[in-house]
């Protein structure tokens, strides 16, 4: 198993789409704190991922019927 650097959290270890999994479970304000942590929970919280979770299910219709598609 690889080793974090000395000071590195576990979460480094993890995958970016499991971080973004994880960080989809909170909410938009914790996202974007999350993502002054480091720069892997930085790319992991500007996932398009994450941010889909935080937009109402039916998003796609709504913006079909705003953009006259």
């Amino acid at each position: 198993m690889k080793q974090p650097k000395k000071g590195a959290s576990l979460f480094s270890l993890l995958p970016e789409d499991c971080i973004s999994a994880i960080i989809s479970l909170t909410s938009p304000r914790d996202a974007c704190r999350a993502s002054a942590i480091s720069s892997a929970f930085k790319l992991a919280a500007n996932s398009d991922t994450v941010w889909e979770k935080f937009l109402p299910y039916d998003y796609p219709e709504i913006i079909s019927r705003y953009s006259g598609s």
